[in-house]
């Protein structure tokens, strides 16, 4: 009867070890997604800061016979190229770039889903230098040229320019390869550079 009661108790104390183990488990990952989002979300919105500030100086200075949009590349989903002329800290004109390179692929289901990087380069003398830009997790980064009546113009017709990216928050990472159970965090804006609506084109 004692050996019963022994083996009663040791099977009761591994089964409390192994529900004490579990919670604990749980409320690690739980602790650890509340952390990556907000490090998810504190990227998207220094990523916002970042674009806001530049897009608003969208043809800081530039003469009114000047172009400030330099080039424009765009695909159906995402940009390719956006190069223009903005303004520095301290006030000067310098020429920003923005390049949006595939860094990875995610599987979501069947589906490859690439991953980007929005690369910022600021133009010194004839040299590029990378100068900030995105985490390497937007699933999308698409910008529209628009006129004042907010209809698809070329980079010399431009008055607005206008932004929305999907940045994706990863939960975790197993050996490398990126898990699917991700959120998406979106942000958009509509910008109408004082310079760009008032000089563009002449």
């Amino acid at each position: 009867m004692i050996l019963i009661d022994r083996i009663v108790a040791v099977i009761i104390s591994s089964m409390v070890v192994l529900m004490g183990f579990s919670v604990q488990q749980r409320a690690q990952q739980t602790s650890v997604g509340s952390t990556m989002l907000y490090v998810g979300k504190k990227q998207t919105l220094e990523l916002a800061d970042m674009l806001e500030r530049d897009l608003a100086n969208v043809g800081y200075d530039i003469a009114p016979d000047q172009d400030a949009i330099t080039d424009f590349i765009a695909g159906p989903d995402n940009l390719q190229r956006l190069q223009f002329f903005g303004s520095d800290a301290t006030g000067n004109q310098i020429e920003i770039r923005y390049d949006l390179a595939v860094v990875d692929t995610v599987d979501i289901g069947e589906e490859q889903v690439p991953l980007y990087e929005l690369q910022r380069f600021e133009k010194n003398g004839a040299v590029w230098q990378a100068a900030g830009g995105s985490p390497s997790t937007l699933t999308r980064f698409h910008v529209d040229l628009l006129s004042e009546n907010n209809l698809s113009v070329g980079k010399e017709d431009a008055r607005r320019v206008r932004v929305w990216l999907e940045n994706a928050v990863m939960p975790e990472s197993n050996m490398g390869q990126l898990m699917e159970n991700f959120r998406l965090l979106r942000w958009s804006i509509t910008i109408s550079p004082t310079n760009l609506r008032d000089y563009q084109g002449g």
